[in-house]
């Protein structure tokens, strides 16, 4: 069952830390969605 996950990206992240994990969920059928602290994009 394909499920919608939020990744919560904040000031000082690595990129591995939020690309990563947010490809094998997408490898696994899961919907991502990332969200930050600002509204830019």
């Amino acid at each position: 069952m394909s499920k919608k996950i939020s990744l919560l990206a904040t000031d000082g992240y690595e990129d591995l830390e939020l690309h990563y994990p947010r490809l094998r969920l997408l490898e696994a059928g899961h919907k991502t969605e990332v969200i930050g602290l600002s509204k830019k994009k």
